[in-house]
């Protein structure tokens, strides 16, 4: 009870405070009369923020089979990408191509075209079963195969869903 009432009477003196505040006394109102205007520093070196970044939209809220994500990395766990990169070793032996669609309203197809200098290196054809589906191809890479890389990544009637370009070293 003591609790309350304190709590009370807080609340009332802060807003008897608040409400007088805007109240000038004489003696205010003489002191802002005869008190000299003092200079406005000007803001120096001010940095406006830049605006955000526009965000992209979630290809899961369209309602069409979309590409969500692509990535390529040396080894998937967890049905996720591991340590994932754009830049890999000579010696990296093996690399997988990550897919994560969205949107399959019934069982679909995709293909991973792998690309090594322009040249075709093979075609995944991997199925796609679910509103929400993650799958992956892998490909054995060469020591002796440095250079520039990409996957295509094909829709069902063989449109270009998305595309990770990735560099041997």
């Amino acid at each position: 009870m003591r609790k309350l009432l304190l709590a009370l009477c807080v609340l009332a003196l802060a807003a008897l405070g608040c409400a007088s505040a805007g109240v000038k006394t004489d003696e205010d109102k003489a002191e802002a009369q005869t008190s000299p205007a003092s200079p406005v520093e000007e803001q120096k070196d001010v940095k406006e923020e830049p605006p955000p970044a526009p965000t992209q939209p979630d290809p899961a809220d369209s309602g069409k089979f979309a590409l969500k994500r692509i990535l390529i990395a040396p080894a998937i766990k967890d049905k996720e990408p591991f340590n994932p990169g754009e830049v890999f070793p000579s010696t990296v032996g093996k690399l997988y191509c990550f897919t994560h669609l969205v949107n399959a309203q019934s069982p679909k197809t995709i293909t991973h075209a792998w690309f090594y200098k322009n040249a075709a290196m093979g075609k995944v054809r991997l199925k796609v079963d679910g509103l929400t589906w993650r799958t992956h191809s892998a490909k054995t890479i060469n020591q002796a195969q440095i250079g520039p890389w990409r996957v295509e990544v094909l829709g069902p009637d063989g449109e270009l869903l998305g595309t990770v370009n990735f560099e041997i070293r």
